[in-house]
């Protein structure tokens, strides 16, 4: 291949997950492997739910939520969904214009939760739908066991300022509306708040939509695949400084040890397996794998984040 050549996305997605650069652990000794993944959003392996973008993003929020509220047990989420009214979301087919929505909604959250962690996440389309159905779902990360506790439900009157807030920031924008739908819910227990997060991380659409859009709004799919909305960030984080009351001690994000490159090999999961049939295995993160013989012993399993976000197969 010549010197400074750039693959097409249709030759990196037919290389995708066929390689990988083994490393080994300078302290430890083990081998680690670093699949290489395209992270192309019309990728079958990277672009579905679940799929490599989607772990990636997921575990890139939770070492945020740990690094600034230390423990995860006993944080919620505030669930709010904005949606665009039907007849000005055709005007916001538009790079700016989306961004802008973002950065609109993450300003009237901020002012209404001061120290608090936003996620906002762009839904271009419906979870069955192939029409152009804009809304932004958001994760407001708020601390349960907080001296005094927190109120998680809103009264009618807080909602309609936030509503409110919405609908003005909206004709400030120069669209015609008088109304807007705001949800609101939210998630007490673990498990709920860490689905709510899987929930926002989520790529929308998938994969597997992406193929239907295609076929039944061609022109929703190139502009979703436009050299404009290359780069979109569609899950973003607000800018913000966490309150200390929020932050109780609990577990770090442990770094990797350092490591050497070795060489970079062919990679089959089969193959892989079966070479390593008598190791545990271990995806430290997400596409990154490491292997012990006779299992990790329970300073790998702290080391490694086994009993966290770590993942063993």
């Amino acid at each position: 291949m010549p010197k400074g050549y750039k693959k097409t996305r249709e030759e990196k997605r037919s290389c995708c997950g066929r390689f990988a650069n083994l490393m080994n652990g300078l302290s430890s000794g083990r081998d680690y492997f670093n699949v290489l993944y395209c992270h192309d959003t019309l990728c079958p392996i990277c672009g579905k739910k679940g799929g490599q973008n989607h772990k990636k993003r997921k575990r890139k929020i939770l070492d945020q939520i740990i690094s600034e509220y230390g423990s995860l047990d006993g944080l919620a989420s505030r669930r709010f969904v904005f949606t665009v009214p039907s007849e000005v979301r055709e005007l916001l087919q538009d790079r700016e214009a989306l961004n802008v929505l973002l950065h609109d909604v993450h300003e009237l959250l901020k002012k209404e939760f001061p120290g608090r962690q936003v996620y906002s996440a762009l839904h271009p389309v419906g979870d069955k739908s192939s029409d152009f159905h804009p809304h932004v779902d958001v994760c407001v990360i708020e601390r349960l066991n907080v001296q005094g506790g927190v109120r998680m439900r809103l009264g009618h009157d807080r909602l309609d300022i936030i509503k409110n807030g919405f609908v003005a920031s909206l004709q400030r924008r120069g669209y015609e509306i008088d109304n807007a739908v705001v949800w609101y819910g939210f998630n007490l227990k673990k498990a709920q708040f860490l689905h709510s997060l899987k929930y926002v991380s989520r790529p929308c659409p998938d994969y597997e939509q992406r193929k239907i859009i295609e076929t039944e709004n061609p022109a929703l799919f190139h502009f979703l695949e436009s050299d404009e909305m290359r780069g979109f960030k569609f899950v973003r984080k607000l800018r913000v400084k966490v309150d200390q009351s929020q932050y109780i001690e609990g577990k770090k994000t442990v770094k990797l040890e350092k490591m050497k490159f070795i060489e970079r090999v062919p990679f089959n999961w089969s193959k892989f397996t079966d070479q390593y049939r008598l190791h545990e295995r271990c995806e430290v993160f997400p596409g990154f794998w490491t292997v012990r013989n006779g299992g990790f012993t329970d300073d790998d399993k702290i080391e490694l984040q086994l009993n966290s976000e770590g993942r063993k197969k």
